[in-house]
Formats: C-alpha cells, structure tokens, sequence
C-alpha cells in the first residue's frame, strides 16, 4: 500500500485508459478515483462503457427483459448500467470535465456481411452511426468519453488558500 503511494507521487502517467470495465466494478466510482492519482496535471482519462440508453436496451428494459449473454451490452458479469448522464455524472463527481465525446454504432459487420462496405446493408450501418453521432444518449452503442482535471482559476485558488489553515499559518 505504501509502495502504491509513493509510486502515484513519484510517477504521473499523461494518459489512463478505463475500457470497457467500470460498468463490470462493484464501486466504478472509487476506482476511476483511485486511478487519477496516477493522472498527470495535463494527463487524459479515457474511458468507455456501454451505453445502456441506447434505443433497443431501452425498449427492453422497459418491457423488463434482460437478457444474458457472455458479452456484448447484455453482459450477464455487469454491474452497472452507464448512459450518457451517468458516465458524465461520474465525471463530475471526480472533478473530470469532458473534452470529447466519441461514439460507436452497434457493430453490424460484426454480427453479418450484409453490412459490410459495398454491401447493400451498409448503408443501415452508415446510418446508425450518423444518428449516433447527432443523438448519442438515445442510438450509440457504444460511449468514449475523454476527459481531463478541471482547470482551476486563479481566483478559486486564492479562496482555497484562503479557506485553508495554511492561510493562518501564513498570518501568525
């Protein structure tokens, strides 16, 4: 534990990847705390999950049914459902400020080559990934956020200095 400590103070890290494993975590949010003791001043978080408001985990989970599968976005090892809010809530509740916002339509290829380029399905897949590029909330697949510390002014440093006893200390 000790070693962990000094090694977060000696050695900043200008980018973290968290892919693809927060939602999985029993306390995503201690983790990605935990992480940005590694995180440089100026250093990138990147983080992807899957995004539980897209429209069919929608409407199923409305019609309360969950499927269960070894992987995709009805991973049975979940722990965590993140949408757009969510994972923006969790930025905030660490003091991240999202830079970009990066989406992945669901992986049609993937599932048949009817919707691989020049093919005739290709154009459904062009346009899930243009519908989840203006509503990502409601049709990506898949979020990327990046984000990085919030900036502090000048001014809230002061105040901060100001609230601390080192501000007494400095007057005594």
């Amino acid at each position: 534990s000790s070693l962990v400590k000094t090694w977060s103070y000696w050695f900043k890290y200008e980018v973290i990847i968290l892919a693809d494993f927060l939602e999985h975590l029993k306390n995503p949010q201690q983790v990605l705390k935990d992480s940005l003791n590694y995180l440089s001043a100026d250093g990138v978080v990147i983080i992807s999950v899957p995004n539980t408001g897209y429209w069919l985990v929608r409407i199923l989970y409305f019609l309360n049914i969950r499927p269960q599968f070894d992987r995709t976005i009805f991973d049975r090892t979940l722990h965590h459902d993140f949408n757009l809010s969510k994972i923006r809530n969790l930025l905030k509740k660490n003091k991240l400020q999202e830079i970009q916002l990066q989406v992945t339509p669901i992986p049609l290829p993937a599932v048949s080559s009817f919707f691989n380029k020049n093919r005739p399905g290709f154009i459904i897949y062009f346009l899930n990934y243009f519908l989840a590029k203006i509503w990502p909330d409601f049709f990506a697949y898949q979020l990327i956020i990046i984000a990085n510390h919030i900036k502090k002014s000048w001014t809230q440093k002061v105040f901060e200095y100001k609230d601390s006893d080192m501000w007494e200390r400095s007057l005594n």
